[in-house]
């Protein structure tokens, strides 16, 4: 019934109120297959802040992490 899967952390970005992932080679993509999960939080958000040092972000445009993403974005979560 539930997954037994160990914590995974994705880096996001809204925009349009559409979510695009980080992928492994630094671009961002719409389908969570295809996003770089990190095992450990301090690790996405060492990236998050590595995006964002220096730089004044609207509020609507400012990366996040998401746990367990394929939870809410996976394709179970579809439907």
């Amino acid at each position: 019934m539930g997954e037994d899967r160990p914590d995974e952390y994705h880096v996001y970005l809204r925009h349009d109120d559409v979510i695009y992932f980080l992928a492994a080679d630094g671009t961002f993509v719409s389908d969570l297959e295809g996003g770089r999960a990190f095992e450990r939080i301090e690790d996405a958000f060492e990236v998050i802040n590595a995006m964002t040092d220096g730089r004044d972000l609207p509020r609507e445009h400012e990366p996040g992490v998401v746990r367990n993403a394929h939870r809410f974005y996976g394709p179970r979560a579809r439907g």
